[in-house]
């Protein structure tokens, strides 16, 4: 296990580890237990150490029952989004959208208890030529469009966060594009299809390096690895190739050193090693800054935002509907069509949106 200076971080890996491993806490020495609690909760791994923390008799009466007041308000959310997600499922099932359930909810089950993956919200692969159905499928269940960018559709209903990717990769010139339809199989002759495992460690690691690449990545990535390399049996004569082609060698690499540093025997991290463990605590789990709501101070800035708003980018516009790429001549279209959708079934976004830049 690696030393750092940082006591807090230090000791939040060591629960980490522990919890994992399913061995138990050394006790706190010279630990700002606050603090360490602030940093578990915002890298969303709360519900994987308080356990840990709490067998190493770390934590106060009052510690202990905010602890266990978080962990009923956290199930109580949690089967509410599940009610709802098998909701809007049995709907696509019955017709006939095809799906893939990603990240946590697949995670999860690679954990030693599936409560110890904590889930911001929900993401699920779908087929995008059914787009439109899917609107409707989710207006129906009370959802909102709260964006339709770059390559995902993003649904809210609180406490409830559905992302539905009409993607996984983008298309850049000079980078592979990863594919999960094309290996995923068939589950139970219905709708959902089972994401492939190598192809699931190859889009783990591309989206902890797509939140790498915004400013942040936080630890849980990190676990989310861990449980994806300890499974092994991997086919690396089709990830290595792949992994190349997404520029993610590189980062596979030292992904895996930090994990032995981590849950390992290994003592002393290289640079790259050292700049990923860093880059996952400087910004939380997301880099906040990528969420930071615009300087609307002057009537021009508004003007401006509103603009954008309107307008997005041709590259989002580009990304979000793949016609324009043979047809780029109906991007003004399009742009009435984001609009029409926006109003139809992002009713109250926009007026929440409209609100907030007041």
């Amino acid at each position: 296990m690696i030393s750092l200076e940082d006591r807090e971080i230090e000791y939040l890996l060591v629960l980490i580890r522990c919890a994992m491993l399913g061995e138990s806490a050394p006790a706190p020495q010279g630990v700002d237990i606050e603090r360490l609690l602030k940093l578990a909760d915002l890298q969303q791994v709360y519900s994987l150490v308080l356990p840990a923390l709490s067998k190493a008799g770390a934590l106060s009466e009052q510690e202990l029952q905010s602890w266990n007041n978080y962990r009923l308000s956290d199930l109580q959310k949690t089967i509410i989004v599940e009610n709802e997600r098998k909701a809007v499922l049995s709907d696509l099932e019955e017709q006939g959208i095809k799906y893939i359930l990603l990240k946590g909810l697949v995670l999860r089950d690679y954990y030693p208890q599936q409560s110890m993956r904590q889930m911001s919200d929900n993401d699920i692969l779908y087929d995008s030529s059914r787009r439109e159905d899917l609107l409707k499928i989710m207006k129906k269940h009370g959802f909102y469009l709260d964006g339709a960018v770059g390559i995902s559709d993003d649904f809210k209903k609180s406490p409830c966060s559905l992302e539905f990717h009409r993607e996984i990769t983008e298309h850049k010139e000079g980078w592979g594009y990863l594919d999960l339809w094309q290996r995923a199989a068939q589950k139970d002759n219905g709708c959902e299809y089972l994401i492939n495992k190598e192809d699931n460690y190859i889009y783990t690691l591309h989206h902890l390096e797509k939140h790498r690449s915004l400013g942040g990545c936080g630890i849980r990535f990190l676990c989310d690895m861990y449980v994806l390399i300890n499974q092994g049996g991997y086919d690396m004569a089709y990830m290595t190739p792949v992994l190349d082609s997404l520029h993610l060698l590189p980062l596979d690499e030292a992904v895996r050193g930090l994990c032995d540093a981590v849950f390992g025997d290994k003592q002393e991290l290289n640079e790259q090693e050292r700049e990923l463990l860093e880059g996952m605590f400087n910004g939380g789990l997301f880099h906040d800054d990528y969420y930071v709501k615009p300087d609307l101070s002057t009537s021009g800035k508004k003007a401006r935002y509103l603009l954008r708003r309107v307008f997005p980018e041709k590259e989002i516009m580009f990304g979000t509907y793949k016609e324009l790429e043979k047809a780029p001549y109906l991007l003004p279209y399009y742009y009435i069509k984001r609009l029409v959708i926006k109003m139809k079934y992002n009713r109250e976004g926009v007026k929440n949106e409209l609100k907030n830049i007041k």
